[in-house]
């Protein structure tokens, strides 16, 4: 029997996706997003006892959850929002457990844009530097945990004329014993390298010392 609360989504079509999930926007509420694990990943099957344990591949959602639930703990300290987007929970869908997120979204109230659309554009100024220097600070502050620091992953927020940057994909500890997210060296150490990443992707200048990003000097 379907479930009274079950989203359908089999006839929308996902407007973003990654290795393993689908994004829907919500067709009860514009303003959230439902998150789908994709079929080929939700074929093993859960009638096992470790499968169950294990959460099987939504362990996912779990571990973004935790890492949300973290920040969260850190936000009065610091006295700012965690550059997480919010998470309200799960929700049945005809595609499994769907996880049901706030959308991110411009000033217009519409999808916001990522940093890799801003680069492609000439979106990116001085300002919007200066906004991904606080998103990496955030990053170290709010001890998140992120494993996929990419453009594409990182979208740009307006709220009540307040701009910021914020990752919306590739975040949570995904090994077995969590240890960066017990350990904070261990995880500014990752992060070092993940914005190092970052800024080869991006064509910017990363002052390591300092963790922050330039535009390469004009010759």
């Amino acid at each position: 029997m379907k479930p009274s609360n079950q989203i359908d989504l089999a006839n929308l079509e996902p407007f973003a996706q990654g290795s393993e999930r689908l994004i829907y926007k919500s067709p009860s509420n514009n303003r959230q997003l439902v998150k789908v694990i994709k079929e080929k990943h939700r074929k093993r099957p859960m009638d096992n006892l470790y499968e169950r344990m294990t959460l099987g591949p939504y362990i996912l959602f779990m571990r973004e959850y935790a890492a949300y639930i973290s920040a969260l703990m850190m936000q009065e300290k610091l006295g700012r929002r965690p550059p997480l987007p919010r998470i309200f929970g799960t929700v049945p869908t005809d595609q499994g457990i769907g996880q049901l997120v706030r959308m991110i979204s411009d000033e217009m109230g519409k999808i916001a844009p990522t940093l890799q659309d801003l680069l492609q554009t000439d979106g990116f100024t001085q300002t919007e530097l200066n906004l991904l220097n606080q998103f990496v600070e955030d990053l170290y502050g709010f001890h998140i945990v992120a494993y996929d620091l990419k453009p594409k992953n990182i979208v740009l927020e307006v709220k009540k004329s307040v701009r910021r940057f914020v990752l919306v994909d590739g975040f949570g500890d995904r090994a077995l014993i969590p240890l960066k997210s017990i350990f904070t060296k261990l995880n500014n150490r990752k992060l070092d390298k993940e914005i190092a990443k970052l800024a080869n992707q991006t064509g910017l200048v990363l002052d390591r010392k300092n963790r922050k990003f330039h535009f390469p000097e004009k010759q």
